[in-house]
């Protein structure tokens, strides 16, 4: 059991430094001592009493500071945007026609609704789903041409890059109904 809060402690830690919420953590950590407990109790493993939640409490921990390493991004500055519809590296604010776009390169740009030309999905295909997604936009800008924000919100895997497709087509939508009005 005290190795289990050693580790949930560090987890704990470790997720602040990274500017990450601990809740997830804690949430894990939790989830994983009940089942530990749970495996004890029925005699699945040969774990008894503590150790049991101990161990489970330690897989918790890190479970959920590997999930929130994937699955919580840092929130977008949006340099003082208001926005009415958000995603990670994109946002629109539909009352003052205005698009806020991170780069790939990091870069910030708010864009007035004018100044956008033309929108596209990119995309890689990668064994049969669509990966590496991404909304390329092309603006009157002469400092800035091309942006393109990438959808990397799930894992690159073959169940987190259908859903970062279906987001970056949702956007594709939405900016589509957004600019066409």
């Amino acid at each position: 059991m005290a190795i289990g809060l050693l580790v949930l402690v560090i987890a704990l830690a470790l997720a602040m430094a990274a500017k990450k919420s601990p809740k997830q953590v804690a949430t894990w950590a939790v989830g994983g001592a009940g089942v530990g407990g749970l495996v004890s109790a029925t005699g699945l493993l040969p774990l008894f009493g503590l150790t049991g939640v101990g161990v489970g409490l330690a897989f918790g921990a890190v479970a959920g500071f590997l999930r929130s390493l994937h699955h919580a991004p840092p929130k977008p500055s949006r340099m003082n945007f208001d926005a009415t519809h958000v995603h990670d590296n994109i946002a629109l604010n539909e009352h003052k026609a205005q698009v806020w776009v991170r780069d790939e390169q990091g870069r910030e740009v708010v864009l007035e609704a004018r100044e956008i030309r033309n929108w596209t999905h990119l995309w890689v295909p990668d064994r049969g789903y669509k990966a590496k997604n991404r909304l390329q936009l092309q603006t009157t800008r002469l400092d800035t041409p091309v942006l393109t924000a990438r959808f990397e919100r799930h894992p690159a895997t073959i169940w987190g890059a259908p859903r970062n497709a279906a987001e970056a087509e949702e956007w594709l939508g939405r900016l589509g109904a957004f600019l066409d009005r």
